[in-house]
């Protein structure tokens, strides 16, 4: 039930075991915990797959995909925006190293990058049909005791999933419309995340 393996497993079409993504975390070189990265998986992807057989693609925000490898076409890694495991509330690193294939789109797409703490309330209440996730209303986590901090990280939770989603719509729109790949593949960890935070005040 772990996303990076489902993910990794959907791309390569074989089991973790296989394919090396085993976590959502691995160690780095000096045995720091770290998300796990394109590093860790053995074989190829469909998209490299495709690319050695001459069909372009386009992959953006594809789990365990940092950093970029070489491919036919491009990649948006999952560390374009932030990182659903990146600590700290604010955005993305500046750093495009390993962000991009190839290298140089980084940089021509930091226009496109959402920064979590330029949506407003009214932002995300269009976004997720609910009502109360603006600080100044009513929250239904506050029907349901939460404290005022609480209701702040929930904010803060829908503010970044909102960014990352509109980032990635983004780009995918803005690189297709340039580069024509033959297979288009975006990852929205949206419903994921929306699940992992919420689900616990969905109805019985």
């Amino acid at each position: 039930m772990l996303s990076p393996i489902l993910w990794t497993t959907m791309a390569t079409g074989l089991t973790p075991d296989r394919h090396g993504v085993l976590d959502f975390v691995e160690s780095d070189d000096k045995g720091r915990a770290v998300p796990v990265t394109s590093r860790s998986r053995r074989v190829p992807a469909f998209w490299e797959i495709l690319g050695n057989r001459g069909i372009p693609c386009g992959i953006v925000g594809w789990l365990a995909t940092y950093p970029a490898t070489r491919m036919n076409g491009f990649l948006v890694s999952d560390r374009f925006t932030i990182h659903p495991f990146q600590e700290g509330e604010g955005a993305a690193t500046n750093d495009p190293a390993g962000k991009t294939w190839p290298p140089e789109l980084g940089a021509a797409l930091r226009a496109q990058v959402v920064d979590p703490a330029s949506l407003t309330g009214a932002d995300l209440a269009a976004a997720f049909g609910i009502d109360g996730v603006d600080a100044s209303a009513p929250s239904a986590t506050e029907a349901a005791g939460l404290h005022p901090l609480e209701r702040s990280r929930e904010r803060r939770e829908l503010a970044v999933i909102e960014a990352v989603a509109r980032t990635y719509t983004a780009v995918a729109l803005r690189l297709v419309a340039e580069r024509r790949p033959a297979l288009l593949a975006v990852y929205y960890e949206a419903i994921d995340r929306l699940m992992h935070g919420f689900g616990a005040a969905m109805s019985p």
